[in-house]
């Protein structure tokens, strides 16, 4: 029998893993969004980099405008809040961004990328490929229903909190 606290690292990595989906022009883009931490409920708050966004729909409407992710979760911890139904949980890690100034979706990005130009010029390569810039460290905090260690299923994220905690001298984006 595996035990709560693997199967919840095993989720949150899953989690992680549709923060990093790429998008293809063959997938239609109403479901691209969709699929963007779809475990997120409705009215739950989300707070980016210490910036309040709105709930699940203006997240992933924000999370679409960034370039490309890879996420390495570092580190677990987490706390059953009984009585609640809930579970506080404390992810470390590290993501790392596509520098070459582009979006998921292709556009320039919203994020600010030092030593390159922007404007439209930024975005007249022909390189489809990512630029991966250095690794940077992250925190994120989430409270979760406990279905959580039934799986990811379903929308049971009620808050999360993502933020920038170590940017390497070298890296070319400013968060």
């Amino acid at each position: 029998m595996v035990d709560q606290g693997t199967q919840l690292e095993q989720a949150v990595k899953d989690l992680f893993t549709t923060l990093d989906k790429q998008y293809t022009q063959n997938f239609p883009l109403d479901q691209y969004k969709a699929s963007l931490l779809p475990q997120l409920k409705p009215a739950s708050p989300v707070i980016l980099n210490g910036n309040p966004i709105g709930g699940k729909a203006s997240f992933q409407e924000v999370w679409m405008k960034f370039p490309s992710t890879q996420h390495s979760i570092t580190s677990v911890d987490y706390h059953i809040i009984v009585g609640t139904g809930t579970v506080i949980v404390n992810i470390s890690g590290k993501v790392r961004f596509d520098e070459s100034g582009k979006t998921r979706l292709g556009e320039t990005a919203d994020l600010q990328i030092q030593g390159l130009p922007t404007g439209p010029s930024a975005t007249t390569g022909n390189s489809a490929r990512a630029f991966w810039g250095s690794w940077v460290g992250f925190n994120a905090n989430l409270i979760v229903d406990e279905t959580i260690f039934q799986g990811i299923n379903n929308e049971l994220i009620n808050s999360l909190n993502w933020k920038v905690i170590y940017t390497p001298d070298d890296s070319a984006i400013k968060i």
